[in-house]
């Protein structure tokens, strides 16, 4: 009698769940996070190109504006949690890539209080600091390791890729990350080829002192990171190792939170392989090349609410093995802080290329100037929450009025 109860409960669990196995598992709703922005802005653009002759030109632009979806739920081991994350933006126009939407953010993982391990698209660890720009590629040539494996104008194959990653932090302040990463790969035409095969990874050390934990002058942050990248790709020459090296600090100059000025520096050292010229996009990501880039900001922030930020970046990188092949980078920039999440900007930008860089074939003009008004809606709502806080959906998104380290994440 004991046998034939034990069966005919497996039958009735088999016809229940349609399944191959007596499987009892609840339908657990996950937390869900939903973010987005909006950007819109009016371009003026004023371009020097290599025969002396200026272009002038206006257009609306809503590039880099996104939505983002968040899911989490708790493991059986509390309190680790496993997530999913789905991102899409709008891209430039122009900018070589098929469609005018990208998804960046196509990612899943799993997390504890101490450590967060990511499989997917996501941000490339290849910068370590947000810098006060409108957009986050406004000053891309500076602020990241070059993607040596394509050759386009695409800002999205510089910044995002496929990656198995994995961070943790050895004590509340200090962590490390390391990271296997699959960056998008062209042929020379540009056309990106088919898959997402590991070509690269990275390092990471940094200590990160959260403003919240005490409001002081000091480092706010340092970093280090170690790139790499396999450039057996565009079939332009022998397997080779690109090494970079990317150090970082964000510094608070004073002890006024209301008041709050700070100094954001990022270095980057690209050892480089042999390249005989820089007129493609592909050949100044592998060239041999230091670069600074400097941020002084000065936010307005009455009662703990930013209400404006003023800032000022400079930035300058040379090709060391070619002659007069520097580029230098002047951008002040504005937010005005009208409402919660919504934001009035304005920025200038001046780029200004040595003759070294200049060439009619890939568009590499001698002076660049781009003066831009607009407005920044962002927005982030979490529904069933039921997983311990892991910061804001935003994360994943850059807005010029965050400071400190680039590391994704919610």
């Amino acid at each position: 009698m004991k046998t034939f109860k034990i069966v005919t409960a497996a039958v009735l669990g088999l016809a229940a769940s349609g399944s191959g196995a007596l499987e009892i598992d609840p339908n657990v709703i996950p937390e869900i996070s939903l973010g987005g922005r909006m950007l819109a802005t009016v371009d003026w653009m004023r371009v020097t190109d290599a025969a002396g002759e200026v272009e002038r030109a206006s257009a609306l632009n809503v590039s880099d504006s996104s939505l983002v979806l968040g899911f989490s739920k708790y493991l059986f081991s509390d309190p680790n949690y496993g997530y999913a994350t789905l991102g899409f933006k709008t891209s430039e126009d122009g900018n070589d890539l098929k469609d005018d939407i990208y998804f960046h953010e196509l990612s899943v993982g799993i997390g504890g209080p101490r450590y967060e391990i990511r499989l997917g698209r996501t941000r490339l660890p290849n910068t370590l600091l947000s810098f006060p720009t409108v957009r986050d590629d406004d000053l891309l040539a500076f602020t990241v390791v070059g993607n040596g494996a394509s050759n386009t104008h695409a800002v999205e194959y510089q910044q995002f890729g496929g990656q198995a990653a994995a961070h943790w932090w050895l004590t509340p302040r200090v962590s490390g990350a390391v990271a296997v990463t699959a960056r998008t790969q062209t042929d020379l035409s540009g056309a990106p080829l088919s898959g997402e095969a590991f070509n690269g990874g990275s390092v990471m050390l940094s200590y990160d002192f959260p403003e919240a934990m005490q409001v002081r002058s000091g480092f706010r942050f340092i970093g280090l990171t170690l790139d790499y990248q396999d450039l057996d790709a565009l079939g332009t020459s022998p397997k080779e190792k690109l090494a970079t090296t990317v150090g970082a600090f964000s510094y608070h100059l004073g002890s006024n939170p209301e008041a709050a000025w700070l100094l954001d520096v990022q270095g980057i050292v690209t050892r480089g392989v042999t390249v005989t010229e820089l007129e493609q996009p592909y050949q100044r990501a592998r060239a041999k090349s230091r670069t600074v880039v400097a941020a002084l900001r000065y936010a307005h922030r009455p009662n703990l609410q930013t209400r404006w930020q003023a800032a000022l970046t400079v930035a300058q990188k040379n090709y060391t093995e070619f002659s007069d092949a520097r580029s230098v980078a002047l951008v002040p920039s504005f937010a005005w802080r009208v409402g919660s999440g919504v934001n009035v900007v304005a920025q200038y930008r001046h780029i200004r290329n040595g003759n070294g860089l200049v060439h009619t074939a890939d568009e590499q003009d001698k002076q660049h100037q781009h003066v831009l008004i607009g407005v920044h809606f962002n927005f982030a709502a979490t529904f069933n929450e039921s997983v311990g806080e892991r910061g804001d959906i935003l994360n994943f998104e850059h807005n010029m009025l965050d400071f400190g380290p680039v590391m994704g994440g919610h």
